[in-house]
């Protein structure tokens, strides 16, 4: 691979010469096309000594195209650099400049609208000169001078680089700076007028002056009796607090069915060493409850009325965590096993609130959105199907959940299998009347009737006893008046194993992974619902950060803000920050005193909500897309699910990942990554050129091919561009129609990979073999995107050419064109000149061309055959010769219009 260079060994700042080097080809470009203007412009006389010049950089023609130039034409070409009529510098005839320097030194006259227009500037001139450093005030001039000779203001030069692509309004640019708004954010200003940020010890010290100045204001008005307002009073302390009490004693009961629900299953109670954790979990649940929803409402959460607790979708997280302790230290000492899965739990917690504080700190949030929506859903359907495996084993009482005879055997036992068949019947007549019926309390209602039918039926038959059906399962055990506080005396560090707990950092990051996919969904959601356009994302992460970090540091687990709870709480009047503070301080009181009713709950109530979220789970992932989701993303969700339900959660996540990966890839490389294709007969450059150059470029027009890149270039869609491309050349070359030039142009190409860099080496080696010069353009402002080229190699010594638009590149390519077509032209005047004596019969034009067809390769062929059509029939080439200036080029350039 010998065009292949060692570019990692090549230094930087050479790198970046070589990106550099765009400017000079493109000025070469444009002295070509000087001259080569220069040339069609000159009389007879001097056309024999004049070419278009030869340049000191190489000139790829192709390997057997060189022959065609002649043997005089580097000769005729260095003559004619020195009869130039043009002198161009930079894109400007010295004419141009010297008129332009004239016209701003001339009297300015006395138009109002240009004496007002310069008095503006001349103001904003001379304060951007008292704004720079070290400059000394300058005096305003009078406004009566009519702005004469004497006046101290002057219009700024034009800048010295001037172009046809130099912007009209020309302004500074100034750097951003690091603090400021990142572009993705949509926050920058396009103006670059960009806020000055406070500093943040200004706001902390803000904060304190005003907190300090409250206080002093409530210590005064308590001291004085007479200026109190009894109805502000009676208003905030007695009528704002019994208007949401309804909505706390709702959001109270949704706790209550939560913890009893959640809570209880946050242990695997199948396991020995935490069957009798049930307790302890509901306490857990609780105060990560009080701690999520105090962060939210003391002004944590743009929704005042928000309604934080713990996340269900950690449950399958911990199950695995514990059950992979359990494993790895094995159960001789129990307490050891519970102290070490209750330090994993907390750092877990720990672990998900602070990325959650840092997405949130820098203004990451927005990234969150660009995980596929099919991985949530998969996920959200592996938890369903948990707790569908989670309600069998609470209500069979099953150790664990095996897809085993053994497993079918024990819930088809007449002893367990009303346990588990009523539950999830009354789950599934919830679930279809609930569509039927309109009513908002019915799941709490519903719920709420099954202890009391189930007491009344009890207290009706003198054979049912407590005792009895605690033992037959139908009835939870006690807690044997255990506080709320007994799980932390389970917190034991001298026996916690470390190792174990290391094990389970990739669950925590999994289970943080899961955690934050669901923050932006969620909120969005609850904003949309209560019609609250004002939210922040960031602030609703940092809120979220700050709680999961408290309840991890306090011992509990994960929290969010929750969205159903959150919608009911609000629409029954708890949309304030005081409904939420009253709701987490009953709460706490409940928790305090009601862990004595534990004894006394139906097992079938626990299960009955446990089915019926895991059906509603289920149904959202598998059923409610099945028509929204393209077939791979369907086949996603079904394998995220399966692998969640039956082999491992944390599993479930990553292969669900990289389908999302592999469908993504195969998408995206079904779409092409060639926008147009254009042949040099279509694409032309902008340049302004005589009717002879013009006839002939357009008939030598599809020696030129364009292709107009777009998207993203990476390993997906490069293979396919290169079967194209290389098809299109084996195509042409069989044809007797070979291009000469390959223009690739880059423009709206967003990125490059270096698997289709070095796709684009190996094109440059194969074309260099077929005698094809293979041209890249569109590099204007994307000097990233060409360094990735010139790192595996592709540059100019490479014999690849580059230009920063593709203008540049067309108008290169024609320029060597028409060098063949003068230089055909000097020969066919050379042979005039030797044979101008003698008697030849003339031949027909058709003949003629098949003679000078008849020898060389196919795109020399072509090009000589069209150099002499353009000569022999071109209108204004041979007929207006013989003709003096002006009227030989008034009339070339009329002959376009008309042959009279």
């Amino acid at each position: 691979r010998p065009c292949r260079m060692k570019m990692e060994n090549i230094p930087a700042a050479k790198k970046l010469a070589q990106v550099n080097n765009l400017k000079p080809v493109v000025n070469n470009v444009r002295q070509d096309t000087a001259e080569l203007a220069v040339y069609a412009l000159s009389d007879r006389r001097s056309m024999r000594n004049l070419s278009p010049a030869s340049r000191q950089r190489k000139i790829y023609l192709g390997p057997e195209e060189n022959p065609s130039l002649g043997p005089n034409f580097n000769d005729l070409m260095s003559k004619s650099q020195e009869s130039s009529y043009l002198k161009v510098t930079d894109g400007m005839t010295e004419s141009m400049i010297s008129r332009a320097r004239t016209l701003n030194t001339e009297n300015h006259g006395k138009s109002l609208i240009r004496n007002g227009l310069r008095c503006y500037l001349s103001r904003n001139l001379q304060c951007d000169e008292m704004n720079k450093p070290g400059t000394r005030p300058m005096a305003y001039t009078s406004l009566d001078n009519d702005f004469d000779q004497s006046s101290s203001f002057n219009l700024p030069s034009a800048p010295p680089n001037l172009s046809e692509q130099t912007p009209l309004l020309q302004q500074d640019i100034r750097k951003r700076d690091q603090n400021d708004p990142v572009p993705i954010n949509g926050q920058q200003d396009v103006e670059g007028q960009y806020p000055t940020h406070q500093r943040h010890w200004s706001k902390i010290s803000d904060l304190i002056e005003s907190s300090k100045i409250e206080k002093f204001q409530r210590f005064r008005l308590i001291g004085r009796p007479k200026s109190w307002d009894f109805e502000s009073s009676w208003l905030k302390s007695i009528q704002k607090p019994a208007q949401v009490l309804p909505a706390v004693t709702l959001g109270l009961l949704l706790n209550i069915l939560d913890a009893l629900s959640y809570g209880m299953i946050l242990f695997p109670r199948g396991l020995a060493p935490f069957s009798k954790l049930g307790p302890a979990g509901i306490s857990m649940f609780y105060v990560s409850c009080i701690v999520s929803q105090l962060v939210f409402s003391c002004g944590g959460s743009g929704f005042k009325g928000g309604v934080g607790s713990e996340m269900i979708e950690v449950v399958p997280f911990f199950h695995s965590m514990a059950q992979l302790i359990l494993d790895d230290m094995g159960d001789s000492n129990p307490s050891a096993v519970v102290a070490t899965t209750l330090v994993a739990y907390a750092s877990s917690s720990i672990l998900t609130g602070v990325v959650f504080f840092l997405i949130g700190h820098f203004s990451l949030g927005h990234i969150v959105g660009f995980i596929p929506r099919h991985i949530l859903i998969g996920s959200i359907g592996g938890v369903g199907w948990f707790l569908l495996n989670t309600g069998l084993e609470v209500t069979a009482h099953l150790e664990t959940m095996e897809y085993k005879i053994a497993t079918l055997q024990k819930l088809l036992d007449p002893e367990t299998f009303l346990l588990w068949l009523i539950p999830l019947s009354l789950a599934i007549f919830q679930i279809f009347t609930d569509k039927k019926l309109n009513f908002k309390y019915y799941l709490p209602a519903f719920v709420m009737l099954i202890p009391v039918i189930f007491h009344t039926v009890v207290a009706s038959f003198s054979k049912l006893d407590i005792p009895n059906l605690r033992n037959t399962g139908w009835i939870f055990n006690g807690s044997h008046g255990e506080p709320w506080w007994h799980f932390y005396t389970l917190y034991n560090f001298s026996l916690v194993n470390w190792g174990s707990v290391l094990k389970c950092v990739p669950a925590m990051f999994a289970l943080t992974f899961f955690g934050i996919l669901h923050v932006p969904i969620n909120v969005p959601s609850l904003a949309f619902v209560i019609r609250e356009d004002n939210f922040d994302i960031d602030r609703e992460l940092l809120a979220h950060g700050a709680s999961n970090m408290i309840s991890g540091l306090l011992g509990s687990v994960q929290n969010y803000l929750v969205y159903t709870n959150s919608v009911i709480f609000i629409k029954t009047g708890g949309g304030s920050r005081l409904a939420g503070i009253l709701l987490a301080l009953t709460t706490g009181m409940f928790m305090m005193t009601g862990s004595s009713i534990i004894g006394y709950i139906p097992v079938m109530m626990v299960g009955v909500l446990i089915f019926i979220l895991g059906i509603d789970l289920l149904r959202e992932a598998l059923w409610e897309p099945r028509k929204k989701l393209k077939i791979p993303e369907y086949i996603t969700v079904l394998v995220i699910v399966i692998v969640m339900g039956v082999y491992d959660f944390v599993a479930g996540i990553f292969v669900g990942i990289g389908l999302a990966f592999l469908s993504l890839v195969f998408q995206t490389s079904r779409l092409s990554a060639i926008r147009a294709i254009y042949s040099g007969e279509v694409a032309g450059s902008t340049v302004r050129r005589n009717p002879a150059q013009s006839w002939y470029l357009k008939n030598v027009g599809k020696q030129i091919q364009v292709f107009r890149l777009t998207g993203y270039l990476f390993f997906g869609t490069i293979a396919s561009f290169e079967k194209k491309v290389c098809s299109m050349i084996e195509s042409a070359i069989s044809s007797e129609q070979p291009f000469r030039f390959v223009i690739f142009d880059f423009f709206l190409v967003t990125g490059i990979d270096y698997s289709s860099a070095e796709v684009f080496g190996r094109l440059n080696r194969n074309m260099s073999k077929k005698g094809i010069c293979l041209i890249l353009s569109g590099f204007s402002g994307r000097e990233e995107l060409q360094s990735t080229l010139v790192s595996v190699g592709i540059n100019q010594s490479s014999g690849v050419k580059m230009f920063k638009d593709l203008n540049s590149a067309l108008e290169d390519c024609e320029n060597e064109l028409l060098k063949t077509f003068y230089a055909s032209q000097e020969s066919r005047n050379q042979q005039t000149m030797l044979v101008r004596s003698l008697d030849v019969p003339k031949l027909p034009i058709s003949h003629l061309h098949a003679l000078v067809g008849s020898y060389g390769s196919p795109r020399r062929s072509q090009l000589r055959r069209a150099a002499a059509i353009t000569l022999d029939e071109c209108p204004g080439v041979a007929k207006h010769l013989h003709l003096k200036e002006p009227l030989r080029l008034i009339l070339q350039i009329f002959s376009i219009l008309t042959d009279k």
